[in-house]
């Protein structure tokens, strides 16, 4: 088995509120891919800002069962 990667650093780029709630939950749960763009927006000034060129950013994957169902991670 694989050692789990040790985690350094978390950045969060929006609140957590109302508004960031409900798009989180069209985008994943009502099939809302357009809001893609308005995440990109939001999140790339805060990429910009922490990350160096030799940053690894990895998604949290999905349990299987959930991909089936969603289609994207």
């Amino acid at each position: 088995m694989l050692n789990a990667p040790i985690i350094t650093q978390i950045i969060v780029a929006y609140r957590n509120n109302v508004v960031s709630k409900s798009l989180i939950l069209k985008f994943k749960y009502a099939d809302r891919l357009e809001l893609t763009t308005i995440f990109s927006t939001l999140l790339s000034p805060a990429f910009n800002q922490h990350c160096k060129p030799d940053t690894l950013v990895i998604p949290i994957p999905l349990h299987p069962a959930r991909y089936r169902k969603r289609m994207f991670n």
